[in-house]
């Protein structure tokens, strides 16, 4: 392989890893609360809320995709599987709203719109977790579902006569400074979910009301604009002196 070839892909290679070092945020993770929306499902009718959603922990996630199984939490302990008892440990609030229901398919799945509102915010436990750096009340993450999201029927349980669904969309919004700050994130308040996924129980077939087992969202830090900017024209202007000196 020529030196120009090996240049050229080294450069390549330069360009795509900021991606994977830069892809850094937090996994909020989630446990028990209230869910509701109207059933069975019609096409404009408003969307799915929650009531109190219990933050169960928090992971400072790093890597190209931050969502998925969590690792080791560094605040509290995820919520066991369903059907044992859950002890998590109660760090806070989810709530949220999603947008109007734009598609269903009977009873097994609904599709609600872009819109709504994403907001989790501490609590007194986390407050004490973090050292006083997070105090209670901190709206730690606000935002919305960005694109259409779904609830999708998952299983049935008939010795409670209980339906589960998994509600999954993507969320965009903003960290707070503090947990930036708490979390070694950098400034950057801008932030962007792979999903929102949680798992909700109704019982009946026309009841409104669910109860939410569990659930997790991953927020992705998006790099300052100006920083990669800079960054990539000085990997430009690096490859530009080398192509030069290689033909000399």
């Amino acid at each position: 392989m020529s030196l120009k070839r090996v240049v050229l892909i080294a450069a390549m290679l330069a360009l795509i890893s900021p991606v994977v070092a830069l892809a850094d945020g937090i996994t909020f993770g989630f446990a028990g609360g209230d869910i509701s929306i109207a059933r069975p499902f019609t096409l404009g009718s408003l969307g799915a809320s929650s009531g109190a959603v219990t933050l169960a922990y928090v992971t400072k996630s790093s890597g190209p995709d931050p969502f998925g199984p969590p690792s080791t939490p560094t605040y509290g302990t995820p919520p066991v599987v369903l059907g044992g008892s859950s002890t998590a440990d109660i760090f806070g609030t989810v709530t949220f709203s999603t947008g109007s229901v734009i598609a269903t398919n009977g009873t097994f799945s609904v599709t609600f719109g872009q819109g709504g509102g994403v907001q989790i915010t501490s609590g007194g436990t986390f407050d004490t977790a973090t050292g006083n750096a997070i105090p209670n009340g901190t709206d730690l993450f606000i935002g919305y579902f960005s694109g259409p999201t779904t609830m999708t029927w998952s299983s049935f349980d008939p010795l409670t006569n209980t339906s589960w669904y998994t509600l999954t969309g993507p969320v965009e919004g903003n960290l707070d400074p503090l947990a930036l700050s708490h979390f070694g994130l950098g400034s950057e308040q801008g932030a962007t979910g792979f999903f929102l996924t949680m798992l909700a129980g109704f019982v009946g077939s026309t009841g409104s009301n669910g109860t939410v087992h569990s659930g997790a969202t991953s927020v992705v830090v998006v790099p300052e604009p100006g920083t990669l900017a800079l960054f990539g024209t000085g990997l430009i202007g690096i490859a530009g002196l080398i192509r030069r000196r290689i033909k000399s």
